[in-house]
């Protein structure tokens, strides 16, 4: 409240004449109140309109606001941040905010031209609850790879608007195969990624489809992503390559649209596959497209989990 919204003659009155007991201010009509009437009178308490710039108010803020840094540095943890546009995350929804970080990072290694928009579809259980922060982390893993680390669950959305890419943010109560699950797609000029994502048992991250193809791998380090004609000898020709490169193996998902049809392999490998092999696997009869997926560098942020 400010000062001239009571009337202070009238308040002056009631004070003298005991209609009302007794009454406290800290701003006036006129500051500083210099011959107001009403400090004159038993039954009023008044303080300077910065009655909490006291020395010992001051300390405390100060110490206050070194916590809460230290808290960041240290424990990777935010509290009470006013420009952070999320409250208290539901403890089913928080093991989808770093996953929908990696999706939206590998996702936008699957195109090559500017993104126009960020879908994020959340299904299941979670649909119900607040998923503001998946949206927000699955933006901060899209500019990740765009614009680099430097990317964070404050900026994410204002360097979003600033490139033009529109955001949308759907939610579908039912999921077909799993209690939740997460959909990312990315559209750019003539392209559309997609990709599809849930966690289980707990907290371990899985990519369950991307684009029409379905597979089931953990989600995490490094990965080779083919498209190639379904046929025999495939998945030999591109492990030779990369045996001949001296990259290793570590998991591997296969998927089909239909028999004899389209296919994708998705490799995770130990070693990043660089942008010759890229190349060289694009080279070979009956391959359609071929991807390094870098996801080594990305880390648990803890502090989304607030």
């Amino acid at each position: 409240a400010r000062g001239g919204i009571i009337d202070e003659d009238a308040l002056y009155e009631a004070l003298k004449e005991k209609a009302i007991a007794g009454a406290a201010l800290d701003v006036f009509e006129d500051e500083p109140p210099k011959g107001s009437k009403l400090l004159t009178l038993d039954n009023l308490v008044a303080t300077p309109h910065l009655g909490a710039s006291t020395k010992e108010a001051q300390e405390k803020v100060s110490i206050e606001m070194a916590e809460h840094v230290k808290m960041f540095l240290v424990d990777n943890k935010i509290t009470n941040a006013v420009n952070v546009p999320i409250s208290r995350i539901d403890p089913k929804v928080s093991p989808f905010i770093g996953l929908a970080e990696r999706l939206g990072a590998f996702c936008v290694q699957l195109s090559d031209v500017p993104v126009k928009k960020i879908e994020v579809e959340c299904h299941g259980e979670i649909a119900n609850l607040d998923t503001r922060m998946v949206t927000i982390s699955a933006i901060v893993g899209v500019l990740s790879i765009v614009v680099g680390q430097n990317t964070n669950i404050i900026n994410a959305s204002s360097i979003a608007r600033e490139k033009g890419i529109q955001i949308v943010e759907t939610k579908v109560d039912e999921s077909s195969h799993y209690t939740n699950m997460l959909v990312l797609r990315i559209s750019s000029d003539g392209h559309k990624a997609e990709v599809r994502g849930t966690v289980f048992p707990s907290d371990h991250f899985r990519i369950i489809g991307v684009d029409e193809f379905d597979l089931d791998m953990p989600l995490e380090g490094d990965f080779l992503l083919t498209k190639h004609h379904d046929m025999p000898g495939m998945i030999g020709k591109i492990g030779t390559l990369l045996g001949k490169r001296d990259i290793n193996i570590a998991r591997m998902g296969v998927g089909r649209a239909d028999k004899g049809g389209d296919a994708l392999m998705l490799i995770s490998v130990d070693q990043e596959v660089g942008k010759a092999v890229v190349a060289e696997f694009r080279a070979l009869p009956n391959f359609h497209d071929a991807r390094s997926i870098v996801l080594s560098h990305m880390r648990t942020r803890e502090y989304m989990n607030i």
